[in-house]
C-alpha cells in the first residue's frame, strides 16, 4: 500500500509518499522495522498500539516514509 501524504504537514518535492507494509509474523516484522529504519528517523516505536495490531512509522536514511503493521 502507499499513501502521497496524511493532509497534516505542507506538501514538499522530496518524497511525498509513504510506504506500508503489512505482515501477520511480529518476529519478521520487527526485523524489517529495524533494518529499514536503521540510520533513519523513527517517529513512532514498533510498539502494540490500541487497536491489536503492532505498528510502527518511521522515515528512512533516503527519506523514504515507512509504515509497519503487524496484525498479531
Amino acid at each position: 500500500m502507499a499513501s502521497d501524504g496524511s493532509g497534516e504537514s505542507t506538501p514538499s518535492t522530496d518524497g511525498n509518499v509513504a510506504l506500508s507494509i503489512g505482515i501477520d509474523d511480529e518476529n519478521r516484522a520487527r526485523l524489517i522495522f529495524n533494518s529499514l529504519s536503521a540510520g533513519g528517523d523513527v517517529q513512532m516505536a514498533f510498539e502494540k498500539q490500541f487497536w491489536g495490531a503492532t505498528f510502527g512509522m518511521f522515515k528512512d536514511r533516503y527519506g523514504i516514509q515507512w509504515m509497519v503493521n503487524c496484525g498479531r
